[in-house]
Formats: structure tokens, sequence, C-alpha cells
């Protein structure tokens, strides 16, 4: 009999961001009290995980294009049954950054025995991202999704659509985001940036969901109304060379500059002045809640989960909207500082770490 549950943890991304993150920091509170392996692609990963977790790396990925029927590779499922029946776990959870992500894992997983639940902050439909034959795809998305034995999810939002659209009947837990904040700094207050204004855009750099493409024209438009400023951009990803091209074509190398992936949370958000979103649509991004804990203005969408956690005079619907904001934020220092720390009250009572924890191991107790 074993002393400990054995979990493992997969996840075939082949891209870095926020969820990826996030697993991270589940793998690491789970290696306090169980067993616990991480079967991953992305490199990042392994940077990041501690020493009690369990490494497994693997090379096989999710493709993101028609990742669902792509999924169907024998070959690659037989390989992830063998590596699994090694770790001989009592529980996987396939973290999957979308519906249709990392579900060889899931396929292998469910097909040697084991309870395999899933671990998603995006359960919007294919369709509704844009995706080419999103319709087709969200028919497969379906039937692939009964695969598993229950759900994590981050937000009542994305609970309804996997009740509502994809039908869902086993049981779907709530596991809000935690913003991890260094207790001996956590005195964080708002000061009126000083030019140029440093806009920081924290997220992989992916124009189909995180839009960094859009910043060409924000920049055109914030430069024509003569504001100094730049745009920090923290993170990597698929799109990066085409946004270097981008910039290059219509002059804009001064108003850009790279940071890559940063592990250093407080180093980040001291490199900008507000945080810019230009996502098509989010789950409960971390970037939004490590912003507010760090009292750092954020402007985004006027639309979905940004209008729950966010006051209206942040949001915006169009680019014009932006310059708005970003001169109510320069001439209303004190109103942005009550702002933001009442913000920040209510984020640290929901998005704690000790909240995150006890809700994980309470998930993993009963299912």
């Amino acid at each position: 009999m074993r002393a400990k549950k054995t979990i493992l943890i997969y996840n075939d991304s082949p891209v870095f961001g926020g969820h990826e993150i996030m697993t991270i920091k589940m793998a690491n509170l789970l290696a306090e009290k169980y067993n616990v392996y991480f079967m991953f692609y992305h490199p990042e990963i392994k940077k990041r995980l501690k020493n009690k977790v369990r490494k497994v790396k693997i090379n096989i990925s999710s493709k993101t294009f028609l990742a669902g029927l792509r999924s169907l590779n024998i070959k690659e499922i037989l390989n992830l049954r063998k590596l699994i029946k090694k770790t001989n776990p009592d529980l996987t959870i396939v973290s999957q950054g979308m519906v249709e992500l990392c579900l060889k894992g899931a396929i292998a997983s469910k097909s040697v025995g084991i309870k395999t639940i899933s671990y998603i902050p995006l359960a919007f439909p294919s369709h509704l991202t844009k995706v080419k034959f999103g319709k087709i795809r969200d028919l497969f998305n379906k039937y692939f999704l009964k695969i598993f034995d229950a759900f994590i999810t981050i937000s009542e939002e994305q609970k309804k659509y996997l009740l509502n659209y994809w039908g869902i009947t086993s049981k779907i837990y709530l596991l809000p985001n935690f913003v991890e904040v260094n207790p001996k700094n956590n005195n964080y207050t708002f000061y009126k940036p000083v030019s140029p204004l440093k806009l920081g855009i924290v997220a992989r750099i992916s124009f189909k969901q995180k839009r960094q493409d859009k910043l060409i024209e924000i920049a055109k438009i914030l430069k024509n109304k003569g504001l100094n400023f730049k745009f920090v951009i923290i993170g990597d990803g698929p799109d990066k060379k085409k946004l270097v091209t981008m910039i290059n074509k219509h002059n804009l190398n001064y108003f850009f500059s790279f940071e890559g992936w940063i592990n250093d949370i407080e180093k980040i958000y001291k490199l900008f002045d507000i945080l810019l979103i230009t996502s098509d649509y989010e789950g409960v991004p971390m970037n939004m809640l490590e912003a507010i804990v760090y009292c750092k203005p954020i402007i985004a969408p006027k639309k979905g989960i940004f209008k729950e956690y966010l006051p209206d005079k942040f949001l915006y619907k169009n680019y014009f909207d932006i310059v708005k904001i970003i001169n109510f934020i320069l001439n209303n220092p004190n109103e942005v500082q009550n702002v933001l720390l009442d913000l920040k009250d209510k984020v640290q009572k929901l998005h704690s770490k000790n909240n995150f924890y006890k809700t994980l191991i309470e998930i993993i107790n009963d299912v």
C-alpha cells in the first residue's frame, strides 16, 4: 500500500503562457503532499518546477491546427501509454489551455484505466474563438470532452460553457487562480508615471488570442497624439518574428522593447507603469490579477471577464479610448490609487494561495 497518492500532471502545449505557469504552481504545491510527476513538452516548464516534482520530458505536442483530430495519432498515444504505466499514477490531471489541447495525454491515461480530470481555464467553443472550421471542430470536441471523469475550471463563466454548451454531466470544480506576493513587500502603491510612459504587455506572443498585432495601430494613434511612450513586451511566442517585422515595417522600433519571459514576478511589474491587454478573449488572466496586486492600472477591452473585474474607466471599446484612459490615469493619480487599493483587497481575498491550496486538496480528495 502506498504511503502517498501519486498524481501525474500532463501538458503538451507547444507554447508557454499563463495556464502553464498556473499548472507549474499547482504541481509545486501538490508535491508537498503527494508524489507528483509532470509530463511536459515545453522546456520552460522544467526550469520552474521544484526538485520534489519528478520531471518527464516528452517529444509529443498539441498541434495548433485541428488539434482535436491530430490527437488521434495512435503511435504517440501508445508511447504515452508506456510512459504513464511507468509512473503508475492514481490520478492524471490534464492541463488543457483550451478544449482541443493535450487530448493525447487524456486518451492514453484513460486507456490504461487511470482516473483523468481536465484542468481547463478556457472552455470557449472553437467557433467563438474564430478559428477555421470552428463549428465542425466543436462536433469532435464534444466527443473528446467525454473522456474526462471531472473538470477543474477557473471561473463561473467557464463553468457555464462546460455545462450549457458542451453538455458536461460529470463533476465540475471551481479553482480560481492565485497570485503570489512577497509578504515583506506587500505595500505596493500607485505612483504617477514619468515620461516616457511604459505600457506593459505580459503574455505569450500569439495573434490568435492575445492580439499583439493590434499594438501597431495603437502605437500609431498614441504617437499621433504626441504621447511619449514605450511598449514593454514581456513574454515570447509563435508570432514574435511577425510582430518584429511589423514594427520594422512601420518604423516603430523606438516604441517597443522585448524582455522575454521573466521568472521574477516583482521584477516584471517594476518594468512598466500600466498594463495593456489586447486579447480577444480570456478566462481570468493572471496578468490582470498580478497587476491589481502590484497596484498597476490596467487598460483592457470592454468585454467578458474584464467587465466583471475592472471599473468602466479602465475599459476601452476602440483604440482612441485608450488615449482617454491614459490621460485619466495621468491626471487623476489619487483616484486611480483608491480604485487600485479597492481592487487589490478584493483580489487578494478571492485569489489567495491559501484558498487555492485548500480547494485543490479538497478536489483531489473528492475525485
